[in-house]
């Protein structure tokens, strides 16, 4: 015991830097954010022209897939870290089921991506029933990991809790921002908007849509779709 409690205490350091490391990861994803955003509505500008209502549908929908590519990654990063340490911690249950939960968010974030380009309202809402889950989740995670236990023997998540709790409140935060722009998203649906992100769409209805490949001769459909593609 005596040696578990010196070994808990030459530890410290090294837990304070890792919290003080996320943390600073953390901070750094969010001072991004107005630049990323800027970025975005500068690009809506150059594809879709002075449509002002078209432009911001287009953002939010360009904003949302930059929110589930960052999404998938930190899920998928956080449930092999999780999964890691579950092949020989004693609190395996708990770290493999958070593997599998992370593993089927990124597969409903796929679908979600789906369904904004083709606008399909069953995969958005069934998403927004699986973020809300998975935000219930997450808090319950924290609750897991936190408070520490007085006993160190007793503490089965201290290798795992500081960076355990970096990747809950990242995607408690990031899965709350998706949930509002998916919403928002699928309310713009039917308002011209596939016509630029979906080219199967474009291309199936060549001289009726809005499309900016619609208007133009149809010699210059190749070029000019190409250039209104999403990047």
């Amino acid at each position: 015991m005596s040696d578990l409690i010196v070994w808990s205490q030459s530890i410290d350091a090294l837990q304070v830097v890792t919290c003080v490391a996320c943390g600073i990861h953390l901070l750094g994803q969010l001072a991004m954010l107005r630049w990323v955003w800027l970025d975005i509505k500068w690009n809506a500008f150059k594809k879709i022209g002075a449509d002002r209502a078209l432009q911001w549908r287009y953002s939010a929908f360009t904003f949302l897939t930059v929110e589930i590519k960052v999404s998938i990654y930190f899920a998928l990063l956080g449930g092999i870290y999780l999964g890691s340490h579950g092949l020989w911690s004693y609190s395996a249950p708990f770290l493999y089921a958070s593997t599998t939960i992370y593993a089927l968010y990124a597969t409903s974030l796929l679908a979600l991506f789906w369904a904004s380009r083709k606008e399909y309202f069953a995969p958005v809402l069934a998403f927004l029933v699986v973020g809300v889950a998975f935000e219930v989740i997450l808090v319950m995670h924290l609750s897991q990991l936190w408070p520490i236990p007085p006993s160190f023997d007793q503490d089965t998540f201290f290798i795992v809790r500081d960076v355990g709790t970096f990747f809950c409140v990242f995607n408690i935060f990031i899965v709350a921002t998706i949930l509002a722009t998916g919403a928002l998203c699928a309310f713009n649906f039917g308002r011209g908007l596939r016509d630029f992100v979906d080219p199967s769409h474009g291309a199936s209805s060549l001289g009726t849509s809005n499309a900016p490949w619609a208007k133009g001769d149809l010699g210059a459909e190749q070029d000019t779709r190409n250039v209104w593609a999403l990047e």
